[in-house]
Formats: structure tokens, C-alpha cells, sequence
């Protein structure tokens, strides 16, 4: 037979070392077996993998001991993992994950015994009972340890005054009653418990004990359902070592295993000891039994004392969880729309279960949970989708209206969080300049809120307001936006608003033009993601930025390599406007003029409802020019360019771009100035000046205009006007400013050559007419024919349209007259 670990029938810490020395011959009887293995051993003995979650003495690691003398018998060899084992299965710094935890002291006990069954003792959490099994586990909970009457009798060696009293008191949970005396060094007679007063008993057992394990089995509902959610007390005298600490031991995770800090802690009690401890009033009446069976709404008023309890110290995550499990939906509210945004980091799904789990009436009177149940999606908590497919989406936006006319002057959490739903709701359908001029209202709730208010909620508020007025056209708030994001991030060491906050300001930077910003904010965006791991939203953001800090510098092969790694089309979601202006600038450039084509067809089809963005529609525009700049069509670019850009900034540049193709270089010049005037960006200025510049003689002007460009990471594109005039071309590479890697990209892009720096020829009606014929291929002699003239004077206007475009023969006229696009 092979050797086997030993199984205690209790672990060694949990009672006095000797205890087991004194046991009476009926106690030590009771001990050597589990009072339920007739019941559960169908289920249990023959499992490779059985799982306890219940507290220590109720009787588990008997239960253990039976399934483990099962296998013996059948010469199966088999271990068993502590409790302890399971909390030091995770590397020393990870953040706890009862879940995570489980399955690595699974995966070390399996290395270490492949063949073995295993038994493990779980911790409270439910997410240990699911990672149970999810490897396969049988799991054996608390109540199923429940004695039922005729095991408790047997247990007890027989019905009595003693079992009457004690099963009136405690039912099913003799097995942890047992322990308690045992572990408080109880006389055998005491420990037989033949003619105990209970009562008695419990009066005299340890102060601790009595408020925490004691009570908690006396309440067999309350107890049954904290042992659910994972919130059981567990009493062991390691927890004892810590009396001085004011706290409860809670099964919350191992750093809290000794309790839950106690704000509000209870006056010491009279007589108390050094090893006593305070313990909060709210748990003692939730462990209380005659709350649940004389007084359940005490009891409920008890669970909501510690949801707030959890809430107030810090344990959003858990004061949801038990506010949530018990449905108690009016302490949820608050709790939720108070603290959602410190939940974002790591207990995305409990934000979106929560919000999913309040039923109607809870929501009817708190529009931003309904809100709240439709923005929040299980995948991504922000998307550009829109809600326009839910059926009362006027009227949640009408009771989010009314509500932030009620709440805003409050200025607190609820307040803010109603705010920052109501501006997100606004975006998402659409209503752009309704959601920018929310966003300040935002902001300045943000400014007014108390202290009390968590930084992530600010934080929140921050890229919500940021993205939202970017979205508007505003890029100034949108900036102060992003930027109060990130610093109350960092105030408050929050992982999620420092993240997007990066990717966000990465964005605008980029938008701008401000490579060398957008740069660092990308490095510091991608040291989040190394220290916290994947976040889609804002990896995606900072990789469509460094696509558009390559391209905005002609790096053809790292904007390829950074959009390789995203769709090939655009998501549907907030970064849809610059994944597409990424995806077609490079098609561009890439001369791949079929494929942009169908892109931002797609795009206005596909994305018609977010196109009414100001900011997309602004994109999309740019976009149709510069796509028949990049061709050569000049007359449709200028087409496009007063349709759909106008007289805004981005219409005069482009316009005096193709009216210097046209050689209408004093209109060019004159609309150039006027945007400069307009204090634009970095890009749209660099791009203006350019203009301006190459309507001059060369060299005139072009050493000032290149002294002020920059320092690397620079955007080529405004150098792009420049190199399409050989003369300025020349110019700007004398001043030796630009290095050989910049060079060789402008060289290389390929764009369309100004014919010259001169004033276009002006011809007259009769000369358009002639060089019209003359490119038809036809005879002076056919051209006096269809003008009704004498070969004289279409010979005497030839000789004019020859002198005025510099030309000697038919060939050369013609030349002369496509380079300035006049046929």
C-alpha cells in the first residue's frame, strides 16, 4: 500500500496545541469520522479532484479524512492542499485572485504528484469555487456539512437534554460547536457536554469567539448566505495574533484575512483583555439568528450597515458584491454610481453585472443606472456605437436631463456620475455639439465636487469630457479634458484613466501636429501597458497615433507595421475617425488610390451616423482632397475643396494648394495669409507658411520658413509644397537643415511638380480656342474652318499664344500649356 501524508482531522491551528491530548473517549469517537460521509460519499469518494469551501471546524477536514481513507483502500494515492498552500500560490506582488490562486496551487500540486488525487481546502470567495471547477472538481460547499437531526444525534451519541438545547441553539452546525469548546480548552466533562447549560457555556467562552465564530453559527440563514458570497468569518488563533488590530477576520482575501479594518470600531469592552478584539456592531447583527427569525428587516438594515461599512473602507469591489448578492438595491445605487470608476481597474464585468442586475422599479428612480445598463458594454465600457436602437432612449434622456437639473447642484459623486451619463448618452446619439457643450458642465463639476469624490471618478470625467469634445471640434477643452484625466489619475493611482488619458492626449497632440507631445505620451501610454497589461481602448489609440506620427514623416514601413496589427477596416468605436485617416493617408502614400477610394466610400456608408461628427466629418473632407491632390486631378481637388471644406482653415489651404497648380499663385498667395491669420496648428500652420513661401520668387523666404520649422519628430508634410517647385526644392536642401533620412523621403514621395514660380499666362478668349484645336490635333487651315476666320489670323494668334506660353513649335506650346493645366 503506499505511503500516504497524514490528514488531521482538524488542522493544527485551528485549536490549542494538547487539546487533542484531553478529548474524552466520546469526543475523540466522534472525531475519527465524518458524521455526513453516508450521505455525500456517492458524490465524493471516488473524485480525482474534491474541493471544500467551508470554514474551518465544520467539520471539512473530516469529510477530507473519509474520502482520503477511500482511496487509501483502494491503494490510490492522493494529497491534500491547505488553505494556507492555496493563499501562497501566487508570486509574491501579484494582486490576489482567490480564482487565479486556485488554479495555481492546483497546477503545483499536480507537478508534484501527477498520478495523485488531490483535495483542496478553497477559500471563501466564489470565484475559488468556480476555478474548482472549471479543473474538474467536485465541490463540497458549507451548507452541505449542514448535520441534518438524525446525524446531529448520532454525532451527539444520542438525543438528550444536552442535544436539545444545543440543536434548539445551533442546529446543523454541532461540528463547529465542538470545536469551539475544544479549542477553548473545555474540561473532558465539559468537552462531553453531558449536563451543560449552553448558554452558560457560550457566556464564558472567549470574547472573540463568542462575537465571531459563536454568533455566526447561531445564524444559520445569515450564515449560509455570507458563506455564498464568501463573506464568512473565520476564526483561527493566527487571527488572534492580531487582537490589537481592531479589525474581524473576514473571508475577504489573505491580505484581510484577519478582517475587515474597522472604521467605526465599538468602545473596548468592559473587562476585556489583550487578546480580545473589538468586532463592528453591524456584523454581530448580521451573525445574529433571532434578527433573521424574529426581525428580518434588522437584518436586512444590518447588511446594508456593512455594505456601507466595506464601502466606506475602501472595499468598493466587495461592498457591491454583498450589497448586490442580498439585493439590496437602494444601498447598491449609491455605492455604484459613487464608486463605478475605482471598478474599472480589474472588476470591469462586476461594473457591467451590477448595473445589469438592478431591476426596473430600482432604476426607474435613478435614470443613470438605466443609463448605465445601456452605455456599458461587457467588452468595452466606450464605444462611437450608437444607442438609437433602444426604444425608450428619449425618454432615458429626458429623466437624465431632469436628474442633472436636480443633482448638479448637489455637487458630489451621484451628481457627477448623472453629468458624465448624461454627456455620453448625448454623444451617443449624436447630439455632438449638445455632448461638447455638456462636457463643461462637466468640468466644472469636476472643479466644484468635495473631496470625498474618488480621483477615478474625476478621472473618468476627465477622458469622458475629453472624448466627447473632441468629438465636437473642441480641442482646447477636449485637451483640458484628457489632462485633468491624467493628473487625477495619478493622484490617485489609477490605472485605467492613466492609460486613456495617454492615448487620448497622444491623439490630439498627433491631430495637431505636435509630434515630439504625442510621442512621449505614446511612451508613457506603452510603460502602462507594460506595467498593467493589455487595455484595448487605449493600446489601439496609442498604436493608431504612432501610425500617424510615421506617416506625418513620410515612415512608410513603421505606419505599415503599426495598422498591420489592427483591423483592416476601422471598428466601430471612438478611434474610427483616425484608424481611417491613418489607413487611407497611407494608401496614399502608397499610391493604392482604388483602395482609398472604397475605404472612405465604406466609411461614409457604414459610419453615417458617427460621420456627423464634426471631427470625423472634418477628416473625411481632407481626406476626398487630398485623395485627388495625390493623383494629379487638380480641378476635382479644387472641386472638392470648395464643396466641402469652404472658407474654413482647412479650405484655404487647400485651395491655394491647387490654385498654385493652376498658376493663380496671387489668389493662392492671398488665401495662404489668410489662414496664417487664423492662428492655426502646428501641421495646418506648417502647411499655410509652405504655401505662402513657394508663391515667391525662390529663394525669397524660404531660409526663414525653413529656420522656423522645427526640430525632429517634425511632420514632412508641410515641406511637400516646397519639393513640388524645383526652384524652392533646391532652396530648402542648400540650408542643410533637414538630414539625409528626411531628404530621401520627400524625394520619394512622388508628388506632382509646379510648372513654374511665373505668373500663368493669361490668354484670351480666341487664344483658348486655338490651343483647344491645337490639342485636337487639328490644321490652322481645319481651325479657321470651325472659328469661320482667314489662316492669316489664326497664324497671327498662334504666334501670340506661342510668345505668351515661351514656345517655339506646336509641341512645345502644348507642354507648356498642360504643366500649367490649361488643357
Amino acid at each position: 500500500m503506499p505511503a500516504h501524508p497524514r490528514l488531521p482531522d482538524e488542522p493544527a491551528h485551528s485549536r490549542p496545541a494538547g487539546s487533542a491530548s484531553g478529548l474524552s473517549p466520546a469526543a475523540q469517537r466522534r472525531r475519527s469520522s465524518s458524521p455526513v460521509w453516508a450521505r455525500v460519499s456517492a458524490c465524493v469518494q471516488d473524485a480525482r479532484l474534491l474541493a471544500v469551501r467551508a470554514p474551518a471546524g465544520t467539520g471539512r477536514h473530516r469529510l477530507i479524512a473519509a474520502w482520503g481513507r477511500s482511496h487509501a483502500a483502494q491503494e490510490r494515492d492522493y494529497r491534500v492542499v491547505e488553505a494556507h498552500e492555496v493563499r501562497a500560490a501566487l508570486p509574491s506582488g501579484q494582486a490576489y485572485d482567490a480564482g487565479a490562486a486556485v488554479t495555481a496551487a492546483l497546477a503545483a500540486a499536480r507537478e508534484q504528484a501527477p498520478l495523485a488525487a488531490l483535495a483542496v481546502i478553497l477559500p471563501p470567495q466564489p470565484a475559488a469555487a468556480d476555478a474548482a471547477r472549471a479543473a474538474g472538481a467536485v465541490v463540497v460547499e458549507a451548507g452541505d456539512l449542514l448535520l441534518n437531526r438524525a446525524e446531529a444525534a448520532a454525532y451527539c451519541g444520542g438525543e438528550s437534554a444536552w442535544f436539545e438545547a444545543a440543536w434548539a441553539q445551533f442546529g446543523g452546525w454541532l461540528h463547529a460547536w465542538d470545536t469551539l469548546l475544544d479549542a477553548n480548552d473545555r474540561t473532558p466533562d465539559q468537552q462531553e457536554h453531558g449536563g451543560v447549560n449552553v448558554s452558560a457555556v457560550a457566556d464564558e467562552l472567549h470574547p472573540a469567539v463568542t462575537d465571531a465564530w459563536l454568533t455566526w453559527i447561531q445564524a444559520q440563514p445569515a450564515a449560509l448566505e455570507l458563506a455564498r458570497i464568501g463573506q464568512f468569518p473565520v476564526l483561527t488563533r493566527a487571527a488572534l495574533a492580531h487582537v490589537s488590530s481592531g479589525s474581524l477576520a473576514l473571508g475577504l482575501d489573505p491580505a484581510q484575512r484577519v478582517g475587515l479594518a474597522q472604521r467605526e470600531a465599538d468602545g473596548p469592552r468592559e473587562g476585556a483583555t489583550a487578546s480580545s478584539w473589538s468586532v463592528p456592531t453591524s456584523l454581530r447583527r448580521v451573525c445574529a439568528a433571532h434578527l433573521y427569525s424574529v426581525d428580518p428587516g434588522r437584518a436586512r438594515e444590518a447588511v446594508r450597515e456593512t455594505a456601507r461599512a466595506l464601502n466606506a473602507s475602501g472595499r468598493i469591489a466587495d461592498a457591491v458584491r454583498l450589497a448586490r448578492t442580498a439585493g439590496e438595491w437602494e444601498t447598491l445605487t449609491p455605492i455604484l454610481l459613487g464608486g463605478w470608476a475605482n471598478l474599472l481597474d480589474g472588476n470591469r464585468d462586476l461594473i457591467v453585472g451590477s448595473f445589469q442586475a438592478i431591476p426596473p422599479e430600482a432604476t426607474r428612480l435613478h435614470p443613470a443606472l438605466r443609463a448605465g445598463q445601456v452605455l456599458l458594454d461587457p467588452s468595452e465600457i466606450n464605444t462611437a456605437m450608437p444607442v438609437s436602437n433602444v426604444p425608450d432612449q428619449s425618454a432615458i434622456l429626458e429623466d437624465l436631463r431632469h436628474q442633472h437639473a436636480r443633482t448638479g447642484r448637489r455637487q458630489g459623486a451621484e451628481a457627477l456620475t448623472t453629468a458624465i451619463a448624461l454627456m455620453v448618452y448625448e454623444r451617443r446619439l449624436g447630439l455632438y455639439e449638445t455632448a461638447g457643450m455638456r462636457a463643461a458642465e462637466v468640468l466644472q463639476l469636476s472643479a466644484a465636487a468635495p473631496p470625498e469624490v474618488e480621483s477615478a471618478l474625476h478621472s473618468v470625467a476627465g477622458f469622458e469630457v475629453g472624448l466627447s469634445s473632441l468629438m465636437a471640434g473642441q480641442v482646447q477643452q477636449a485637451f483640458a479634458g484628457y489632462e485633468l484625466a491624467h493628473r487625477r489619475a495619478a493622484a490617485g493611482d489609477y490605472t485605467t484613466g492613466a492609460l486613456i488619458s495617454c492615448a487620448g492626449l497622444a491623439l490630439l497632440h498627433v491631430y495637431r501636429g505636435e509630434l515630439a507631445a504625442a510621442q512621449a505620451s505614446v511612451g508613457e501610454g506603452r510603460q502602462h501597458l507594460a506595467r498593467y497589461g493589455p487595455h484595448s481602448r487605449g493600446a489601439e489609440t496609442l498604436t493608431i497615433v504612432s501610425a500617424l506620427i510615421a506617416l506625418e514623416q513620410f515612415d512608410e514601413p513603421t505606419a505599415e507595421a503599426e495598422l498591420a496589427t489592427l483591423p483592416a477596416f476601422p471598428a466601430n468605436s471612438d478611434r474610427w475617425p483616425f484608424h481611417l485617416l491613418a489607413l487611407v493617408r497611407l494608401a496614399l502614400l502608397q499610391q493604392r488610390y482604388g483602395d482609398a477610394d472604397r475605404m472612405l466610400e465604406r466609411a461614409e456608408a457604414d459610419r453615417s451616423f458617427a460621420a456627423h461628427s464634426p471631427v470625423a466629418a472634418r477628416l473625411m473632407n481632407i481626406l476626398r482632397v487630398e485623395s485627388q491632390l495625390s493623383r494629379g486631378d487638380v480641378r476635382a481637388a479644387l472641386s472638392e475643396a470648395e464643396q466641402r471644406l469652404g472658407d474654413s482653415l482647412d479650405g484655404l489651404i487647400y485651395r491655394a494648394w491647387c490654385l498654385i497648380f493652376a498658376g493663380r499663385r496671387v489668389e493662392a498667395r492671398e488665401l495662404a495669409a489668410q489662414a496664417l491669420s487664423l492662428d492655426p496648428p502646428v501641421r495646418e500652420r506648417l502647411l499655410a507658411d509652405a504655401l505662402r513661401t513657394t508663391t515667391l520668387p525662390a529663394p525669397e523666404g524660404v531660409d526663414e520658413f525653413v529656420q522656423r520649422y522645427g526640430h525632429r519628430p517634425r511632420p514632412l508634410i508641410g515641406l511637400v509644397p516646397l519639393w513640388q517647385s524645383e526652384a524652392h526644392r533646391a532652396a530648402a536642401r542648400a540650408r542643410g537643415v533637414f538630414d539625409a533620412e528626411e531628404l530621401r523621403r520627400l524625394d520619394g514621395i512622388g508628388a506632382r511638380r509646379f510648372a513654374s514660380t511665373e505668373e500663368m499666362p493669361r490668354l484670351t478668349p480666341r487664344e483658348r480656342e486655338l490651343l483647344t484645336g491645337l490639342s485636337r490635333g487639328l490644321t490652322r487651315k481645319q481651325i479657321a474652318e470651325e472659328l469661320f476666320v482667314s489662316p492669316n489670323t489664326i497664324k497671327s494668334q498662334a504666334s501670340s499664344l506661342y510668345g505668351k506660353l515661351g514656345a517655339s513649335s506646336r509641341a512645345e506650346a502644348l507642354a507648356a500649356a498642360e504643366r500649367w493645366n490649361l488643357i
